[in-house]
């Protein structure tokens, strides 16, 4: 497999020195662009391999970087020597582009892959002497023979790995220390919470790291995930539907809202745009090559409208059973951040344009829905809204702060003295009747009054503080 690949590279760049530079220069700006984030592009391709085990190793002057998933086949190798020449499929493996791989040239200078069978060296220095006419070249490119005198200086390393049941490893020498030492502090546990076979990395530098993914089915399509490490944990609910996946943290079992800075949007890997609602969104969604930024493409507006349908459905689940021991939490972690009503002057984000298809996903589907109005008091809207046999917000869920805001922006009304007109014929209110400082709302109590005729011998009258 290794002198075939070889071959073939070989007489490319033979035939063409220049594009080889070329790719050199590509390779350096991929290399650039993925600024401490080699680690998790790494654990990726672990991930996509079936991995259960991934492992960073600084063992002296040597970098070690092993997983457990299946070895690499030809298709595989063929990959990891062309830039941007990935076989895998969007939307069924984490890596798509087949550059991940490259931006490991930013911390060290010779490369070594064993897996299975097959055993290479990266080497610029062993490649320039194969294609002198290239001006320059880049690292991973053409494979090379693994010589006696470099098996010589890694092979006890090497044989630790495969005694511990790794499968792949790969040996970085010649190393960058300051590339290193980023990556290691940069690693971020919640890199774990969308992949789908990865339980275990662990991180043996000075300090050493054990991060640890339990995930456990809940349904047909939630799942509960406990990711563990010296930092602490965090229990996550992710919800799931086609290519969409929804993060909802949790705490003793009850959802929460994200902080601000921590409801991110995920290619599989964490990037650096916001999501606008305080949880977590991954999909198939186009990245910069640094993977950090959204690209806003067909292919990410495919993957938005899929969030936008699942965050409306469930909405409208939790308002169709508010009695279940998530539904308040998981309602208040799908309303936005900041008014979605000022998404119109806003430059276009990810965020802008989940909000944009949430309303257009939302109409028709809210039109019927009636929140609380100001002038009354939670529970007689939900004994009049139950005699008017109104589609109404449940009084569970009406506490929770800017949820009518979002409902009226996805197209629910305010009840209406007319709505709720059968509820004061039929039912008694409540001896607190109006409630909160009212007194611009005497007209809507004289209105309730007249309608209901003062039949119960009690007037609504507007509070005063």
């Amino acid at each position: 497999m290794l002198e075939e690949v070889r071959q073939s590279l070989l007489e490319e760049a033979r035939r063409s020195p220049s594009l080889l530079s070329d790719l050199a220069g590509l390779e350096q700006y991929v290399a650039e662009s993925y600024d401490a984030r080699s680690f998790v592009e790494l654990l990726q391709n672990a991930d996509d391999a079936g991995a259960s085990r991934f492992l960073v190793h600084r063992a002296g002057n040597l970098l070690l970087v092993a997983n457990d998933g299946r070895p690499f086949n030809r298709t595989d190798f063929e990959s990891l020597c062309r830039s941007a020449a990935s076989h895998k499929h969007r939307g069924t493996s984490i890596g798509y582009r087949g550059i991940g791989f490259k931006s490991v040239v930013g911390f060290a200078e010779t490369i070594y892959v064993f897996s299975g069978e097959l055993e290479v060296a990266f080497s610029r220095e062993r490649t320039a002497e194969e294609i002198p006419e290239a001006y320059r070249v880049p690292l991973v490119r053409i494979p090379h023979p693994v010589e006696a005198e470099d098996r010589a200086g890694m092979a006890e390393a090497y044989e630790a790995m495969t005694q511990q049941g790794y499968r792949t490893t790969f040996v970085f020498t010649d190393l960058v220390a300051s590339g290193i030492e980023a990556e290691f502090a940069a690693f971020d546990p919640s890199s774990l919470l969308f992949l789908r076979h990865i339980r275990q990395v662990e991180l043996r530098s000075s300090i050493e790291e054990v991060i640890t993914a339990r995930r456990e089915l809940l349904d047909a399509r939630a799942r509960s995930i406990r990711l563990a490490s010296s930092g602490g944990t965090s229990s996550w609910r992710v919800v799931e539907r086609e290519d969409v996946a929804l993060a909802f943290s949790e705490d003793d079992k009850e959802v929460k809202r994200l902080q601000e800075r921590e409801a991110i949007v995920h290619a599989f890997l964490p990037t650096h745009e916001a999501t606008g609602l305080p949880i977590k969104i991954n999909g198939d969604i186009s990245t910069d090559p640094s993977r950090t930024r959204v690209i806003l493409d067909e292919r990410t507006a495919a993957g938005i409208e899929g969030a936008a349908r699942l965050i409306v459905d469930l909405v409208i689940e939790a308002l169709d059973d508010s009695s279940g021991p998530a539904a308040a939490g998981l309602v208040a972690s799908l309303v936005p951040f900041h008014d979605p009503r000022t998404v119109v002057f806003q430059r276009r984000s990810f965020r802008t344009e989940l909000l944009e298809a949430i309303k257009r996903v939302a109409r028709d589907r809210f039109e019927n829905l009636k929140y609380q109005p100001s002038w009354l008091n939670p529970v007689d809207f939900e004994m009049f809204a139950a005699s008017s046999d109104l589609r109404a917000v449940p009084r569970g869920l009406e506490e929770i702060v800017g949820l009518s805001g979002f409902l009226r922006y996805m197209g629910a009304k305010e009840a209406t003295l007319a709505d709720l007109e059968w509820g004061f014929r039929t039912s008694v209110p409540s001896p607190w009747r109006c409630g909160g400082c009212l007194a611009h709302h005497e007209a809507a109590c004289d209105e309730a009054n007249q309608r209901c005729g003062n039949r119960h011998g009690v007037a609504f009258v507007a509070a005063r503080r």
